[in-house]
């Protein structure tokens, strides 16, 4: 049996087509197979921004990496202003952005695929 971790990928929303944009973009990518997508809105009375929530199911390390440098390329059709995400294995979590560079791309994927592995 393969070696699972649910990764969750976190953005404010501010707008919301932005959220579905990174949601299809990760599917069409091929880089994960299994997707969900929710956008956590705060009840009236509540403060707090909406955030998209993106679950990716991975069960290869190779994964990870793969994600990570879909959400950059991502980045590169969207425009500047647009937040940040953020990935989570387990407790263990990295912010990207759009200015992501390779070498922190690999460290970024190294950082979570240990978590991925110690979650097993």
């Amino acid at each position: 049996m393969e070696a699972r971790s649910e990764v969750v990928i976190t953005s404010p929303v501010k707008d919301p087509r932005s959220a579905e944009s990174l949601r299809r973009w990760l599917v069409r990518s091929g880089a994960v197979s299994n997707a969900s997508f929710e956008s956590d809105v705060a009840p009236p009375g509540v403060l707090g921004d909406p955030v998209a929530i993106v679950a990716l199911i991975v069960s290869s390390v190779l994964a990870l990496p793969a994600a990570i440098d879909a959400v950059r390329k991502w980045f590169d059709t969207q425009p500047p202003s647009t937040p940040s995400v953020t990935f989570k294995v387990g407790e263990v979590s990295v912010e990207i952005s759009g200015d992501l560079s390779e070498q922190d791309m690999h460290r970024f994927a190294g950082i979570l695929t240990a978590a991925h592995q110690a979650q097993q």
